[in-house]
Formats: C-alpha cells, structure tokens, sequence
C-alpha cells in the first residue's frame, strides 16, 4: 500500500505552480489534482481533467494523506455499461486503457473517505477522466 504524507505533498504543493505540475505517472495526476483542489484553483483542474469546461471549487480540500489501495488498467471497453441506454459514444473513464485507481484519502479532521478517480495518457500527457467518492467513512 502506497501512502504520500503530508510533509510530501506540502512540499509539492509549495514548490511547484500549476502549470510546471508533472503528470508522469498516474499518482502525480492525483497530486496535481488534490493541491489544485486545495488552493481552490479551478484553472488548474481544468488543466488536469479533459475536457471539461469548468469545475467547482469552492469547497477546497483539506486533505492530510492519501493512499492508492487498488490499481488497474482497463482490458476492454465496459460496452455492457451502457447497452440499454442513449449514449452514443462510451465515455473516455469506460474504455480499453482507462488507468483506474481506488483511493483511501485522509482529512485533516481525521475522518477518511474512498474515492476512484480515472486516468488516461491522451497525446502523450496523462489526464484525469472521471472521479467519483463511495461517501462513506472507513
């Protein structure tokens, strides 16, 4: 089990500005992520998530740790997802390739909460695809 700690991801979060955040492997892209939601900084979402046009964060993040629990790589569409419905074109989170990660993360208020998010490498550069939180303390 993989954990970054807080002196860590301080350090990350002061020295590098949004626009220098690497994204090499799929934990830089949570990185870059969790310090833009931690400064509020909706410019760099953007620039972390694909293709969308904006993104609330108003709320910020008050985010001690986090812990990557389980990692896997997509091995085929997930076309049985949406058999019986309108859309058109599968998702980029549903597709061949999709890196998929659950994560435990750790509040400063010393709650936790499970949360997956979704990466992919689109021309060359990693992105986040889709998130979504199991709102439930662990």
């Amino acid at each position: 089990m993989k954990r970054i700690s807080l002196t860590i991801l301080a350090l990350l979060f002061c020295t590098l500005a949004h626009a220098e955040c690497p994204r090499n492997i799929e934990e830089d892209v949570l990185i870059c992520y969790f310090k833009a939601l931690t400064e509020k900084d909706e410019s760099a979402v953007l620039e972390i998530y694909y293709d969308i046009d904006s993104f609330n964060v108003s709320h910020g993040l008050s985010l001690k740790s986090f812990s990557v629990i389980e990692k896997d790589i997509l091995k085929e569409d997930l076309t049985d997802l949406f058999k019986n419905t309108d859309i058109k074109e599968l998702p980029l989170w549903a597709r061949k390739g999709t890196i998929r990660m659950i994560v435990v993360q750790y509040f400063e208020d010393g709650t936790d909460e499970k949360h997956s998010y979704a990466v992919r490498e689109i021309d060359g550069q990693l992105y986040m695809v889709g998130h979504s939180a199991f709102n439930a303390p662990i």
